[in-house]
């Protein structure tokens, strides 16, 4: 897919009055390595592009409509051009993480998380490179369980910034998870709704074993904003500090953080992918 991208780049860099319509008949994985490259075309080039994102992939969180007759009545009169943002990834420079990411930083056109539910991302993806089928929630159950043991939750600190460089809100404590989307209204790991309302950040705190066994139905199925562990909330920019090991998930992708890659900065883009909405 990123070779697919950079050919079409390149020949749109030859060709400057062409304008693209590009189908990303993939899953989540693939269709973010083609939006990754994209998205890091100069502006007149990217801009010459549209993306459909159709629902060929196992999870189907970032695809154009979760199935496919929604995605394909864009191409029927029911879409429109639209445009939407990013997130940049970025580790502290010079730390170790920073080395492997793409000029210092990944990007999601989804959702970034550090946390238990990278941890779950890291091993459903180890299951689907030996067998086929959905592990997520097999892994979610059990992570309930282990995630702990390998993955202490330490003391971190959230800061949410607005679009001026204001921090709005201040979060302190032991989370087992931070997630980030680029909106509100967001899922992933094939529909867990982690982001159910306007808000775009969802933090959830660290529990004992039985309140997350009580409470691990309500997250899946995006009812956990009733609960006093979660904390949901909106930001341009999320600023995480933490002192230990852990891991995050970029678009399913996952990568490890070490204590001096720390603090991990998320920010959401300007309207940067143009892709097909539902018109109606």
């Amino acid at each position: 897919p990123i070779c697919l991208a950079e050919e079409f780049l390149d020949e749109a860099a030859l060709r400057p009055a062409s304008q693209w319509l590009v189908i990303l008949a993939c899953g989540d994985g693939t269709s973010h390595e083609y939006l990754d490259a994209l998205s890091r075309a100069p502006d007149e080039l990217r801009e010459r592009f549209t993306v459909l994102r159709l629902p060929m992939g196992t999870g189907n969180d970032g695809s154009d409509g979760r199935y496919m007759p929604d995605a394909l009545a864009r191409l029927t009169g029911h879409g429109r051009p639209a445009i939407q943002a990013a997130l940049r990834v970025r580790p502290k420079p010079g730390g170790p993480a920073s080395t492997k990411a793409p000029d210092g930083e990944w990007r999601a056109f989804n959702i970034a998380s550090v946390g238990l539910d990278a941890y779950v991302t890291v091993h459903t993806n180890r299951l689907k490179s030996a067998m086929p089928g959905d592990f997520y929630k097999l892994w979610l159950d059990l992570a309930s369980v282990f995630y702990d043991r390998f993955y202490p939750p330490g003391p971190m600190v959230l800061s949410a910034i607005d679009a001026r460089g204001k921090e709005q809100s201040r979060h302190e404590g032991r989370f087992l998870l931070a997630a980030m989307g680029v909106s509100g209204h967001r899922a992933y790991g094939a529909g867990k709704l982690i982001l159910p309302s306007d808000h775009n950040v969802c933090a959830i705190r660290q529990m004992g074993l039985l309140r997350k066994l009580a409470l691990k139905g309500p997250i899946s199925s995006g009812r956990h904003d009733r609960f006093p562990e979660a904390e949901l909330f909106s930001a341009d920019t999320l600023v995480i500090d933490y002192a230990d090991k852990l891991l995050a998930q970029v678009d399913g992708e996952t990568h490890e953080l070490e204590p001096a890659d720390f603090p991990l900065r998320m920010e959401r883009t300007g309207p940067l992918i143009r892709y097909l909405a539902r018109a109606d």
